[in-house]
């Protein structure tokens, strides 16, 4: 009976660590597929050093297959994923908000399906780091 429950108690302990290490997440149902990636290169990391000039992409799919109304925003946040209260005029040059108007229906696929892609063109003035610990 012990041996039965180990297994299960493994498991719940590995996805609670997991999931405290894991910030991306999908807030809504119908939302699936999302990549965020450096322009060009879908298998990079999704990061941009200071002072250049590279852009990231944004793609996500959404399920009910109808369209809607996405637009997109940027959190500075701690190393530790917990978000910095400063303005957003003070670490990014850009648009604080972005709609998305990049978007195909599906064809050929036994569900239908709305796919969403927008390039992020922000400058990031700040990284995260500098402000660990700030209130």
């Amino acid at each position: 009976m012990k041996a039965r429950f180990l297994p299960t108690l493994i498991a719940i302990g590995l996805s609670a660590a997991l999931k405290a290490q894991v910030p991306d997440s999908v807030y809504t149902p119908n939302i699936y597929s999302a990549k965020l990636y450096l322009k060009g290169n879908p298998l990079a990391y999704p990061l941009l050093s200071l002072g250049s000039n590279e852009q990231m992409e944004l793609e996500f799919d959404d399920l009910d297959g109808d369209v809607k109304n996405y637009s997109y925003t940027y959190q500075l946040c701690n190393a530790d994923w917990t978000p910095v209260q400063v303005s957003t005029f003070d670490y990014i040059r850009g648009f604080a908000e972005n709609h998305i108007t990049d978007y195909r229906h599906s064809s050929l696929s036994l569900i239908g399906y709305t796919h969403y892609h927008a390039g992020l063109h922000c400058s990031p003035l700040l990284s995260g780091h500098p402000f660990h610990g700030a209130k």
